[in-house]
């Protein structure tokens, strides 16, 4: 069985279940590994946003669905949309989504490049 023990499950009760951001950048540095090859090292780090989709840039929106984006299912419920400027190939934007229902916006950047922007709530 993949997931927490039974054990944190039952202590949630109906609060549903609570994970760490650090799963989530974990999860981006999963998929820039299998589908770039690439391990993020500074000055690049990962920002994790939740917001509802009608809530992006439009500049993103589009680039999300362009066809420079890589559109791709990893697996059941799991599906990661990827697009990478011409400018800088190695800051990048995703999209991931979890069970069709459930998803993040996630965005590797240079750190000493730019000023980080603070998470949209």
């Amino acid at each position: 069985m993949v997931g927490p023990p039974e054990s944190q499950i039952r202590d949630q009760g109906n609060r549903g279940l609570v994970v760490s951001s650090a799963v989530y950048e974990k999860i981006v540095r999963g998929c820039e590994y299998v589908l770039a090859g690439r391990i993020i090292e500074e000055p690049y780090g990962i920002q994790i946003y939740f917001v509802h989709k009608h809530n992006i840039p439009e500049d993103l929106a589009r680039g999300l669905e362009s066809p420079a984006a890589e559109d791709v299912h990893v697996g059941p419920g799991f599906r990661v949309v990827r697009v990478a400027p011409h400018v800088d190939p190695y800051a990048v934007a995703y999209e991931i989504t979890l069970w069709g229902s459930a998803y993040f916006f996630a965005f590797i950047m240079n750190r000493s490049a730019a000023e980080v922007a603070p998470p949209v709530n």
